[in-house]
């Protein structure tokens, strides 16, 4: 782990990433589970496809990239055999292709042979910072995250595009979330928030449950949580200290509402992330824990 130090707050998490081979057909997900990040998955040989239930399953397709938004529920399958795919889940994306996606279930577009030649080099440049990260790896990860933004973006027609109430409003919860995790170590209150999206507490509550299904002190404590694991597994700060920049009073409150909102505790819960960079051998059952079961299928 990094040594004694501050994680930038403002930084863009990949929080995870996997690339190879898959076998669908011999490994099959057979449960559906929720994500909480922004899914990149590449389809570079072979067909997949996400699928949302049972009955609600997309055809599979080859050379094509998916994007998927957080807080939604679904699993990947394919018809065939191997498939080789690259996945990379990120904590949050640009403004602007949040709006891009709006309430879509998933964005996608079909890759050449310079677009998976790109793929590849983006996934080669990834992989060692997110193996040993170090603080410069916010700065890669960046850089990944807007080369695949745009691999999405330039595909789909974002010119002329007129902004609607809904567009606005979308802009407004997502500004206000942005505002908020940027200032986390001091929890800004949410009459604040909403004074800086320039509108009342009233129509914030009502932007955040229309955009994101969630209040705004939910969404908030969310935030507070997801930036505590970002710090615990990226350095070797105290618990307390984590606490302070997660926004929390410190250790007890943070390992509260940990406990309340994962159903374990805090030190368990990092004692796992800590295990699983140093031995590889439990990496799939606690990723599968962490990150649904895409993360933890058996390659083949």
């Amino acid at each position: 782990m990094p040594s004694h130090g501050k994680v930038p707050a403002s930084s863009t998490m990949l929080m995870y990433f996997d690339s190879g081979l898959r076998n669908y057909p011999r490994f099959p997900v057979k449960e559906i589970s929720l994500r909480h990040n922004w899914e990149f998955y590449g389809i570079l040989s072979g067909k997949a496809a996400p699928f949302f239930s049972v009955s609600e399953k997309l055809e599979p397709v080859g050379s094509v990239l998916w994007l998927l938004p957080p807080r939604r529920c679904y699993a990947w399958w394919s018809k065939t055999g191997k498939a080789e795919r690259m996945a990379f889940h990120f904590s949050s994306v640009d403004e602007s292709l949040e709006l891009l996606m709006g309430n879509k279930d998933f964005l996608s577009v079909r890759l050449d042979r310079r677009g998976i030649a790109r793929l590849r080099r983006i996934a080669r440049e990834v992989e060692p910072q997110y193996r040993n990260m170090n603080f410069a790896s916010s700065l890669h990860f960046n850089k990944a995250l807007a080369e695949l933004s745009i691999m999405i973006a330039e595909q789909h027609e974002m010119q002329n595009q007129v902004i609607t109430l809904s567009t606005k409003n979308q802009i407004h919860a997502r500004r206000a979330l942005a505002f908020f995790q940027g200032q986390l170590p001091r929890r800004p209150l949410v009459n604040e928030v909403a004074e800086m999206a320039g509108i009342s507490c009233t129509h914030l509550r009502r932007v955040f449950l229309e955009v994101f299904h969630e209040p705004p002190k939910r969404l908030f404590l969310i935030a507070q949580l997801e930036r505590a694991k970002q710090l615990a597994g990226n350095s070797d700060l105290l618990i307390n200290d984590i606490g302070m920049q997660s926004g929390f009073k410190g250790a007890p409150d943070l390992c509260r509402a940990f406990r309340r909102y994962n159903h374990t505790t805090f030190h368990q819960w990092r004692t796992q992330i800590v295990d699983l960079k140093k031995r590889p051998s439990v990496r799939g059952e606690i990723l599968r824990q962490v990150f649904g079961n895409e993360a933890s299928a058996p390659q083949g």
